[in-house]
């Protein structure tokens, strides 16, 4: 019960990154549910497989899953830790650092407050142009022609922290995808060579017991 369960996990996180890998530059909040919505449905489905299938058949199954639950349980804990970054492809958020420098680079001369700097960043990074040339008029004194240039310059510098943003998601993504895929890889052989070599030295030790097992099984 409890490896299924872990196996779904692990399945699930790898189904994740495969679409976010594969359709990084083409996923929205939507997209995205949609994307975890199948992974899970598809884990859970492996997960209860294995789980009422492992017990029936320990020698081709029992070891390979216990090292998948071994990785699950050790990718779980490096992502739970942060060592194992799973990037979610959310673009530049409002509270983006990066949003805030670039906004005071360019208003820093006529807006001086925080506040106001970070009102506009998070205008700015919404996408709400509009609305930030109305900001800057109202907190200004520039005028409105002055105002357009310094909303093109800020859509310009924010548009390309969100292009190099998506490339680092992409980059991470694909990293921490073949980081599992091969942990979960060589986890699972080493299950199986694990319980080939106990299976052989239980066999050469303890031939009775070795012979009551196999047909237990």
């Amino acid at each position: 019960m409890f490896a299924g369960t872990f196996v779904s996990l692990l399945i699930y996180q790898v189904l994740v990154l495969l679409w976010r890998v594969f359709l990084g530059r083409r996923l929205g909040p939507g997209t995205d549910a949609g994307a975890q919505a199948i992974s899970a449905a598809i884990a859970l489905y492996v997960g209860a497989f294995i789980a009422a299938r492992a017990p029936r058949d320990p020698l081709a199954l029992t070891g390979p899953v216990r090292g998948l639950v071994v990785s699950a349980l050790f990718f779980g804990t490096l992502i739970a830790v942060g060592l194992l970054p799973i990037p979610a492809f959310t673009g530049i958020t409002p509270d983006d650092p990066r949003a805030y420098r670039a906004v005071e680079e360019i208003m820093g001369d006529v807006m001086k407050t925080p506040v106001n700097i970070q009102s506009l960043a998070a205008r700015m990074t919404e996408g709400n142009a509009l609305g930030a040339r109305r900001f800057i008029l109202e907190r200004t004194r520039l005028p409105d022609g002055v105002a357009r240039a310094r909303v093109q310059a800020m859509t310009g510098a924010i548009a390309f922290i969100g292009s190099t943003q998506r490339e680092i998601d992409e980059f991470l993504a694909r990293t921490s995808l073949a980081t599992l895929l091969l942990g979960a890889i060589l986890a699972a052989l080493g299950g199986r060579d694990g319980v080939v070599a106990s299976t052989k030295i239980l066999e050469r030790k303890r031939p009775e017991r070795f012979e009551r097992e196999t047909r237990a099984a």
